[in-house]
């Protein structure tokens, strides 16, 4: 949210007001990126998820009893031949973030936060794994998105099973269509999203990393 605050937030203003406008959306585009960012790692908060990153930190003597992770101690240069087997994460916070919102949002919308979520690493990903979600990771992600996505909050229903447990589904037959560029808005949405997304979520630990270091972030715009 940091990394979004900083880069994104004002600057594209007008562009997300000329998109809402024209493609006639009920939200804010800036909220429906807010949602994106909070459930693009939902699929890190899956039981299986977690116990292989405890397992991995703690090998590495690192890990405090009960902290939902988000990433690993994994370093490529120290330990090239030591590297955690975490399952794949993304499908999954695509398939939770595309159902929630699927009461709500317009067919393409959905469609293209899908594929912005699940393929934020890979553009190959076109499925989720089974999965059984933390309760706390549940409970935080709820909050989060009530913090900065009010009015989506407002509409969803946060008793859906699907946020609790799912089993493995492909999604290929709704992946963003690129030979109908300029014909569906989803594929226009989708390179937004994903776009924005990565960015953030790869700028956000330079963010982190000030912060750590007892810097203070501070957006004076």
């Amino acid at each position: 949210m940091v990394a979004f605050d900083d880069l994104f937030k004002g600057k594209y203003k007008y562009i997300f007001l000329k998109l809402k406008e024209r493609l006639d959306l009920k939200y804010d585009v800036e909220e429906l990126i807010r949602f994106i960012i909070i459930m693009h790692d939902y699929g890190k908060l899956n039981a299986v998820w977690q116990a292989s990153a405890s397992k991995y930190q703690n090998k590495k003597g690192n890990y405090n009893k009960e902290e939902l992770l988000a990433h690993t101690d994994y370093n490529p240069n120290v330990d090239e031949n030591n590297r955690p087997k975490l399952p794949n994460h993304a499908g999954i916070g695509g398939v939770v973030a595309a159902s929630l919102a699927g009461d709500i949002l317009d067919y393409g919308v959905c469609i293209a936060i899908l594929n912005a979520i699940a393929k934020h690493h890979s553009v190959k990903t076109e499925s989720s794994a089974k999965y059984r979600i933390m309760k706390e990771g549940k409970e935080k992600t709820l909050k989060l998105i009530k913090i900065y996505c009010p009015n989506l909050y407002k509409d969803i229903d946060k008793s859906k099973e699907f946020l609790s447990e799912g089993d493995e589904q492909s999604f290929n037959d709704y992946a963003v269509n690129f030979n109908k560029f300029g014909i569906d808005f989803d594929v226009l949405l989708y390179f937004l999203f994903v776009r924005i997304l990565r960015i953030c979520d790869q700028k956000s630990f330079a963010y982190k990393q000030i912060m750590m270091e007892g810097g203070e972030y501070r957006d004076d715009r």
